[in-house]
C-alpha cells in the first residue's frame, strides 16, 4: 500500500463525480519525496496541444504506452485515483439504471492514471481502462485498470521510465474481488444526485420487464416503468418466468421451450467515487 497524508479540504467523501470535474489523485514527484494527495482535472489535454486536441477521459492499456499522445506521461507523469467504487449505466433501461462496482471486502480501489501540465497551469488526469473482466462483464466491456496493492509505489515512482518495464509491471486485482448491484437513478445527474445514499442497493428495484417475442427468434427484453410482464400475443412462446439474476448475470430468460439469450448493450460512464473515508 501506499501511505499518504490527507489533506482536510479533500478529506470528505464524495457521492458521484463526473467526468469534467476535479477528481482527487496520489502522485509523487521525485524518489526523495512521500506521494501526496492532490486535485486534478478529470480530463486530459497536455499543453503541448495549444488547446486543441481531443480531452479523453480514459486511456486504454493496450495503446497507452505506444500511443503519442499518452506515451510521454506513461513514461514519467503516472498517478493514482483512490476510490471505493464506479458506476455503470444499463443502456437498454428506461431511465437508465446505473450500477455501482466496488471491492466485495469493501476496501478501496486505485486506479491507475495518467497526467500532463495543462494550457491553464492545471494539471489533467486520464484513467486507464482495461478489458473487463469477472462479474464487470455483465456490465461494460471495458474496466478501470484497478492496480494490485504490491504494484501501487513502483507504479508512482517517478524514476522509473521505461515504458516496457512499467508496461511489465501493470498487475490489476483478482477479478473475482470485483461485484455490482443496481443502485438509485438518482446518480443519472450528478448535478442533484449526491449522498452517501446514492451507493446504496436501489430500494424496491424491479427487474420487471417488457417482453416481444416473436416464434423462432430470440427473446427480446428492456426495463421499463410498469410493473407488469407484457407478452407479445404474436408469439406462441411464454416466458414463464424472469429474474433479474438471469438477466443480468447470464443475460438468459427462461421460457418454456428452452433458453433465450440476448446480449444487451450498455453505456460506458465513469463516475469514480473518492472515498476518503466512505462507508457502506
Amino acid at each position: 500500500m501506499v501511505a499518504v497524508t490527507v489533506p482536510e479540504r479533500i478529506a470528505q467523501p464524495r457521492y458521484n463525480i463526473a467526468p469534467g470535474t476535479w477528481i482527487t489523485v496520489v502522485k509523487q514527484l521525485s524518489e526523495n519525496e512521500p506521494p501526496f494527495i492532490d486535485d486534478m482535472w478529470w480530463g486530459y489535454l497536455p499543453a503541448w496541444v495549444n488547446g486543441t486536441g481531443n480531452q479523453p477521459i480514459n486511456a486504454r492499456v493496450e495503446t497507452v504506452a505506444s500511443n503519442g499522445y499518452f506515451k510521454s506521461a506513461f513514461s514519467k507523469h503516472r498517478c493514482l485515483i483512490p476510490a471505493n467504487g464506479w458506476y455503470e449505466w444499463i443502456k437498454n433501461s428506461n431511465p437508465k439504471q446505473p450500477h455501482f462496482l466496488a471491492r466485495v471486502d469493501k476496501q478501496p480501489l486505485f486506479f491507475a492514471g495518467i497526467f500532463s501540465d495543462r494550457d491553464d497551469g492545471s494539471l489533467g488526469c486520464a484513467i486507464i481502462t482495461e478489458a473487463a473482466r469477472g462479474s464487470a462483464v455483465e456490465v461494460h466491456d471495458r474496466m478501470p485498470l484497478i492496480l494490485d496493492s504490491g504494484y501501487l509505489e513502483p507504479w508512482l515512482a517517478p524514476d522509473l521510465t521505461d515504458r516496457e518495464a512499467i508496461h511489465n509491471m501493470m498487475k490489476p486485482i483478482d477479478a473475482a474481488l470485483i461485484k455490482h448491484w443496481p443502485v438509485s437513478t438518482s446518480v443519472n445527474k450528478p448535478s442533484e444526485g449526491q449522498g452517501e445514499g446514492l451507493i446504496n442497493p436501489a430500494q424496491h428495484f424491479s427487474f420487471d420487464t417488457k417482453v416481444e417475442a416473436l416464434t423462432g427468434q430470440m427473446l427480446y427484453f428492456c426495463i421499463t416503468r410498469s410493473s407488469k410482464l407484457r407478452i407479445n400475443d404474436r408469439s406462441t412462446r411464454t416466458a414463464r418466468h424472469l429474474h433479474h439474476r438471469l438477466i443480468f448475470r447470464s443475460h438468459t430468460v427462461a421460457s418454456e421451450s428452452g433458453l433465450l439469450r440476448r446480449k444487451p448493450s450498455v453505456r460506458m460512464f465513469y463516475a469514480c467515487r473518492n472515498c476518503i473515508p466512505m462507508k457502506f
